[in-house]
């Protein structure tokens, strides 16, 4: 007896029948099974299966790359920039330390900072550093040393950029302007006293000026105005508390005078004994050029 090719043979050639209805299920069902191994169907499952392995093939490559990577140098990275940022901030802490003494142990404008870190080599930067660590604060001796660095960076080539400086800046008149730099052309000149009279009467105008307010101002209010224009430009509140307790220092009689720094209230109210100093009248010159350099504040703020 041959072997049976199909199911219709088998159903056939065995012993038992089954009815028609089944035939036709059973005959349904092989067709839908066949159809599914179409040529095209298989198309596709070859297609599948090649994207899965390319899949895999891109996963491994990853897996294969993760393993590559040292992580021991990243983690090293990580800690070395932490070290960076800890290290911007004790930067930042000096600065602000630097200005401090510089205001309060040696009376000098504390824009001398910033110059000296600003300058190409920073040379002088260096040497008030070294000044201020290796010397007793506030000594005769350190200040000597820190006035004979200021005096000698603020040489008159310098007082010629901040003649430009005045000259370019657009928050003041042409009146301002020639009254500042007959200032400092006084103080190349030598003719100290100049200097201090005439910036101590502008620096109201300036300050009013940069905080887009010209109404009358009293001391309290000029004093805010300079607290508003610190922090809008992001400066040190050295620079306030220079202007509230060395040029805006309220003046009852001689003795209150600081000779090495302008007072404005001793040259308004008549408290000056001494001529000006070299040092009060180049302070004058520091302030002014810190306020020239000051973004004004925005009248609808």
């Amino acid at each position: 007896m041959e072997k049976p090719s199909n199911i219709i043979e088998i159903n056939s050639a065995t012993s038992f029948r089954l009815n028609d209805n089944t035939m036709q299920m059973i005959k349904a069902v092989f067709s839908s099974i066949k159809g599914l191994y179409s040529p095209e169907m298989q198309k596709t499952i070859q297609y599948i299966a090649h994207i899965g392995k390319n899949v895999i093939d891109k996963i491994s490559s990853a897996i294969s790359f993760i393993q590559s990577i040292d992580f021991e140098r990243i983690q090293q990275a990580v800690n070395i920039l932490r070290e960076g940022l800890s290290y911007a901030e004790d930067y930042e802490s000096l600065i602000d330390n630097c200005m401090d003494i510089v205001y309060n142990y040696y009376n000098w404008c504390p824009s001398i900072v910033y110059t000296f870190l600003n300058d190409m080599q920073a040379k002088s930067f260096f040497e008030l550093i070294d000044i201020i660590d290796s010397c007793r604060l506030g000594s005769d001796n350190s200040k000597n040393k820190i006035d004979k660095i200021v005096f000698k960076y603020y040489s008159n080539s310098k007082i010629e950029v901040i003649k430009r400086i005045c000259r370019h800046s657009s928050n003041l008149s042409v009146c301002y302007k020639k009254l500042i730099i007959e200032a400092l052309t006084a103080y190349q000149n030598k003719n100290y006293g100049s200097t201090v009279i005439i910036l101590s009467m502008l620096l109201q105008g300036i300050i009013s000026n940069k905080a887009s307010n010209r109404m009358y101002q009293q001391d309290d209010k000029i004093k805010k105005c300079v607290k508003d224009l610190v922090a809008e430009n992001k400066r040190s509140e050295a620079f306030t508390e220079f202007f509230n307790n060395c040029i805006y220092k309220p003046c009852s009689n001689c003795d209150d005078v600081n000779v090495d720094v302008l007072s404005r209230h001793a040259v308004a109210h008549g408290w000056m004994q001494n001529y000006p100093s070299k040092k009060a009248a180049l302070n004058a010159i520091l302030f002014t050029e810190f306020l020239l350099n000051l973004q004004p504040i925005n009248k609808e703020n």
